[in-house]
């Protein structure tokens, strides 16, 4: 069985580091609601942007009716010709 001090040692060395819990007294001078002090250029850094579609997907492309093809007179079927074999002697 472990005493509470070993307890205590091997919790905090398996903790995130920089999660802060209520166990823990806050660091002096860091604000509760931002922790971490940033100024603007990191903050613009931080903004969302739009993610690029990854490479294979398809993209959507609006439906244009395919133009018909040039008309084209229309051939009637020749007859077929019909080639007779000469029998063998």
């Amino acid at each position: 069985m472990k005493t509470f001090h070993e307890w205590l040692a091997e919790r905090e060395r398996r903790q995130c580091e920089g999660l802060w819990l209520n166990d823990k007294n806050a660091v002096i001078g860091l604000s509760k609601l931002n922790p971490l002090p940033r100024d603007s250029a990191v903050n613009k850094s931080l903004s969302k942007k739009p993610k690029p579609l990854p490479s294979g997907v398809p993209v959507f492309k609006p439906w244009k009716p395919a133009q018909p093809a040039k008309l084209q007179p229309f051939k009637p079927a020749q007859p077929a010709k019909i080639v007779m074999q000469k029998p063998k002697a």
